[in-house]
């Protein structure tokens, strides 16, 4: 019997989909990841992480602005922290979702500096296994922390897994007028 490595699987299947299932799914990863670990935010830490990824999902699919998200930027940012309480650490998710997805349409419009690295999906994927593998790990004694922190990023990994191959439509299907889900 060979042994499936769900993420390494994860990974390659992210490497051979179309930029818009990659942004949707990046967006889809982001957004569970703070549903997961969302008790360790305040409200208005989460409200501003949602309206970030929210802004640039509607700038993706033509129902924003850049300007709205620029707001949503700053707004982001001026609550997030400096990087170093949990809640910091979790709303960076959202962060890495919109980096993923519109970067370089904030740095045309000077609402941030240019930068040479964009992330991608994968790298959303990576850090939202890593973030519900500290959550679920929090409170555990040190001997339970290393197996619920496998076992979390396991199944995070799964569910990014479920969720890619749920997106994926049927070959065929759109150049037939067929509805692909």
């Amino acid at each position: 019997m060979e042994l499936i490595v769900v993420p390494r699987l994860l990974a390659d299947l992210l490497g051979r989909i179309d930029d818009r299932l990659r942004s949707e799914l990046a967006f889809a990863y982001a957004e569970h990841v703070l549903g997961v670990c969302g008790e360790a935010m305040r409200e208005a830490e989460r409200a501003a992480a949602s309206e970030y990824l929210g802004t640039a999902h509607d700038l993706l699919t033509g129902g924003g602005s850049i300007e709205r998200l620029a707001e949503a930027h700053h707004v982001f940012f001026a609550t997030r922290g400096d990087g170093s309480s949990q809640a910091d650490r979790v709303m960076w998710i959202a962060k890495l979702a919109v980096d993923a997805t519109c970067q370089r349409a904030l740095e045309e419009h000077g609402v941030r500096a240019r930068q040479h690295y964009q992330p991608g999906v994968l790298d959303v994927a990576r850090e939202g296994q890593q973030l519900v593998a500290a959550w679920a790990a929090r409170s555990a004694d040190s001997g339970d922390a290393a197996s619920l922190r496998r076992t979390a990023s396991w199944e995070e990994a799964r569910w990014q897994l479920i969720r890619l191959v749920a997106a994926i439509p049927v070959p065929g299907a759109a150049a037939a007028g067929q509805d692909p889900e």
